[in-house]
């Protein structure tokens, strides 16, 4: 059942395109940092009440703009029948001689995928 569904857009659309969308700003790789808690204003989200989009599909509404910037603290799914896609900008650092985790803190979400680039 996917009723609070979430798909990840991790890392990719952050390093592909840098250009902002919805004045998101990419999280930057930095291994002086020993860890970064996401705020609100570094995730956008779409909605997917069809539960069909797939990562093609959501890539190019990304890039289209159509997803929405995250205003709110603790961002939630007021539609527990939908899927929701999650994008967070990651400007990878070639350099990190660090292993980096993504950990997520949200015991109601049934499922998580991440998509990461190839390159």
């Amino acid at each position: 059942m996917r009723s609070t569904s979430l798909a990840l857009l991790l890392c990719g659309l952050g390093l592909f395109y840098s250009f902002a969308v919805c004045a998101q700003r990419p999280v930057e790789v930095n291994d002086t940092i020993e860890q970064y808690i996401l705020t609100y204003d570094d995730l956008s989200w779409l909605e997917d009440p069809s539960n069909e989009i797939t990562f093609p599909e959501a890539r190019q509404l990304y890039l289209n703009n159509r997803f929405n910037a995250n205003e709110i603290y603790a961002p939630h799914n007021s539609n527990t029948s939908a899927s929701y896609w999650i994008s967070v900008r990651i400007k990878g650092n070639a350099s990190s001689t660090k292993k980096w985790l993504l950990e997520i803190f949200d015991q109601t979400i049934d499922y998580v995928e991440g998509y990461v680039p190839e390159n």
